[in-house]
């Protein structure tokens, strides 16, 4: 809609105002601005070490122009531009020093002033750790769990063995298999995606 506003008083009399008329376009949307996605949120972020480098994500829709709106987030006490913005896919990345709960403002503004608002909540967890065996059963061959998803690898000879020079098991999750060989011990060594090395447990047939 447009507005056009000049000198002329209601009764058509003309004050001493500015001459020139001045046209104003207002905007109206049917649909309001609404933050659609955010990320990483709800979630724990795994990471080996610190600085943890984090990509935060906001996807809009809506508003005057399809989700279209420069979108900030709340670093300290103030409010920052996303590094890409200006769409309706919004990026920052950030590294990040502290292993801690993080819960980030973020808000967003189209050309018509229609705002939303939202937070990214998250944890940075640091690990250290090598993966847990937490059961070992033998049906049709030997199967593995693990606390956490990874790789295992066996010797037949003892719990020397380093990672790669290891016989390796099937499965990159929780579940991992192998044939079993009768009367021999299996000791077994798993790693997660960190590289991360856990204990060596020696599994022979039956049930741990």
């Amino acid at each position: 809609m447009n507005i056009t506003i000049n000198g002329t008083g209601a009764n058509g009399e003309t004050r001493n105002v500015n001459q020139q008329s001045a046209s104003y376009t207002v905007k109206k949307t049917i649909n309001p601005l609404i933050i659609t996605s955010v990320s990483p949120n709800n979630t724990i972020i795994f990471t080996n070490g610190l600085p943890a480098d984090i990509n935060l994500s906001v996807i809009t829709s809506g508003g005057s122009s399809n989700g279209a709106s420069v979108c900030e987030y709340k670093w300290g006490q103030s409010f920052v531009n996303f590094f890409i913005t200006g769409t309706n896919v919004h990026k920052q990345n950030f590294k990040l020093f502290e292993e801690r709960n993080y819960s980030i403002d973020l808000r967003c503004e189209d050309e018509a002033g229609n705002t939303a608002e939202a937070l990214s909540i998250f944890d940075v967890d640091v690990d250290s750790e090598g993966p847990m065996i937490t059961r070992a059963y033998y049906q049709n061959g030997l199967t593995i769990i693990t606390n956490e998803n990874s790789m295992c690898a066996f010797s037949l000879n003892s719990c020397s063995f380093s990672f790669a020079n290891g016989t390796s098991l099937a499965g990159n999750e929780r579940v991992h298999t192998t044939s079993f060989l009768n009367n021999s011990a299996h000791y077994v060594i798993c790693r997660d995606v960190f590289e991360n090395v856990g204990s060596c447990v020696s599994v022979g047939r039956g049930v741990l």
